[in-house]
């Protein structure tokens, strides 16, 4: 279970490396690198995100897991441009995350849930945070073989 839980926290990391400050955002472009974290990093320099996890797993049917992540994104909320940001980096991770195809899967199977305020305290900066929940479905792993038949050797003379 841990192993997928990692590799989604590692697949929406690399999403959002890739394609959250590829385009524009309120007006303005940003420089893409050291800007999202797999972590919430010590000291968060905005405009930046991070990922992580919110609940873990649950099992959601007999062939996929409910992996529920936060991915949190912050600007600097001194001023309405700052703001402006903080709703793009928002909207952006939802357009993100509610399209993409998880690990391999045949279409988009996440769910955004929720998506709320979030304290920054980093002891200075005026930053703002905004938590977006979403929920993935990725694909149970089983521990048994594709068939748990057990070959029973013939008794009696009968037939194998």
């Amino acid at each position: 279970m841990g192993d997928v839980l990692s590799t989604a926290v590692a697949d929406v990391t690399a999403v959002l490396r890739r394609d959250l400050f590829a385009v524009p955002l309120a007006g303005q472009t940003y420089r893409a690198g050291g800007r999202v974290h797999p972590y919430p990093p010590a000291a968060p320099t905005a405009p930046c995100a991070w990922v992580e996890v919110a609940a873990g797993q649950s099992r959601f049917d007999e062939t996929a897991w409910a992996t529920i992540l936060d991915v949190v994104v912050v600007a600097d909320g001194s001023n309405d441009a700052g703001w402006e940001l903080l709703y793009a980096l928002a909207d952006r991770v939802i357009a993100l995350l509610s399209s993409h195809r998880w690990l391999d899967a045949p279409a988009p199977d996440s769910l955004v849930t929720a998506a709320r305020a979030r304290p920054v305290d980093v002891g200075g900066p005026n930053l703002r945070g905004l938590e977006v929940t979403v929920e993935l479905l990725v694909p149970a792993a089983t521990m048994c073989s594709d068939s748990l038949s057990i070959p029973v050797p013939a008794t009696n003379g009968g037939p194998p």
